[in-house]
């Protein structure tokens, strides 16, 4: 787990922060729904701010995976580009049969990751940047997580499942941009 969450604080090291403002261009009198960005286990709530993702490589052959990493208040990229700070942290990796970056669809949690249209999903709660470490840190191996892909070109990543050491549900709710990492 620790692996997983060092690779969080690397694959953070490569993303540039960028400003984001709304898009106001919505003429309609109709309020649109707030969307609530944040994770579950159990009964707590953890807050999601930023997304970030990959670019889709080659895990075998005919798989691809694309990482996806969602932090909460607390974690910044300092002028170095290097994540610091202590915040919640959610990371999912996703894989397909195309190279071609994160895929709308379903995918079913797993912990293998052998075939297409699944995802692997590790929490951190309370993660520390300069450490790699977490207060709580757990897998999720059962449940699904989608993924779909708005006309503004934002995410929308909803799902469910148990956390593994925790053996609690688990859900996620995020909407927004997930910059690119180059």
């Amino acid at each position: 787990m620790q692996y997983r969450l060092k690779y969080i604080a690397f694959a953070c090291f490569l993303i540039a922060l960028s400003s984001c403002n709304p898009d106001d261009n919505n003429s309609s009198n109709e309020e649109q729904p707030v969307a609530v960005n944040e994770f579950t286990l159990g009964d707590d709530n953890y807050s999601l701010e930023q997304g970030y993702r990959s670019q889709s490589s080659e895990d075998s052959p005919n798989l691809f995976l694309t990482n996806v990493v969602l932090s909460g208040p607390g974690l910044t990229l300092n002028s170095s580009n290097i994540l610091s700070g202590n915040g919640d942290i959610v990371g999912l990796e996703f894989y397909t049969t195309v190279n071609d970056g994160l895929q709308p669809g379903t995918y079913n949690l797993d912990s293998l990751n052998e075939q297409a249209q699944t995802v692997y999903a590790f929490i951190g709660v309370d993660y520390n940047a300069q450490l790699g470490e977490a207060i709580i840190e757990d897998e999720i191996f059962s449940g699904t997580i989608t993924v779909e892909l708005l006309e503004n070109g934002d995410y929308k990543i909803t799902g469910s499942g148990t956390a593994d050491d925790a053996n609690e549900g688990f859900t996620i709710s995020y909407t927004g941009e997930l910059r690119l990492i180059i």
